[in-house]
């Protein structure tokens, strides 16, 4: 097993996991589908969410069996369209508290560094299309995982220092 092999099962249990998780807690993530406002009714939301959880489901039995280059492009344009939901959600005057990455109560609320850990992701599978060596896409997503947890801690600290002063 390469390293690059490696990485892509990894992200794929990632995938996985993530799908299983939101078809168990579907009500609770078809709640959060519906708070992006994206949806003219619950039926829509509803087959959007559905979708959503069958892709992610495929997506990681194919990373994790090594299907490439299909594997990785489904991944990355499932990451790459969550980071454009993202994008013109927060754009918004009131987007919703919660990403819905993983259905849960207590779950990270939705923020620009969601952007960049997806393009980390996709940088990690991007030697899979023959954009770059292996090496160059883990030297470029350990640079996107530092902006990552800088952006995450500005906003974070910003949406503190927000609900001190109301």
């Amino acid at each position: 097993m390469t390293l690059q092999s490696l990485i892509e099962a990894l992200i794929g249990l990632f995938f996985l996991i993530n799908s299983l998780f939101k078809f168990i807690k579907f009500d609770i993530f078809l709640t959060t589908v519906l708070s992006y406002n994206l949806f003219v009714n619950v039926r829509a939301a509803f087959a959007a969410g559905m979708t959503i959880v069958f892709f992610e489901f495929v997506a990681g039995m194919t990373l994790i069996f090594g299907w490439e280059p299909w594997a990785s492009l489904l991944a990355s344009a499932l990451l790459l369209s969550f980071a454009l939901v993202v994008c013109v959600t927060l754009s918004r005057a009131n987007p919703p508290s919660s990403c819905g990455c993983w259905p849960a109560k207590n779950s990270r609320p939705l923020g620009w560094y969601l952007c960049l850990f997806n393009l980390t992701l996709v940088m990690l599978l991007s030697p899979s299309f023959g954009l770059c060596s292996t090496n160059e896409a883990i030297l470029a997503s350990s640079c996107l995982a530092i902006l990552t947890s800088v952006v995450y801690r500005v906003e974070m600290q910003y949406r503190s220092t927000k609900l001190e002063k109301t």
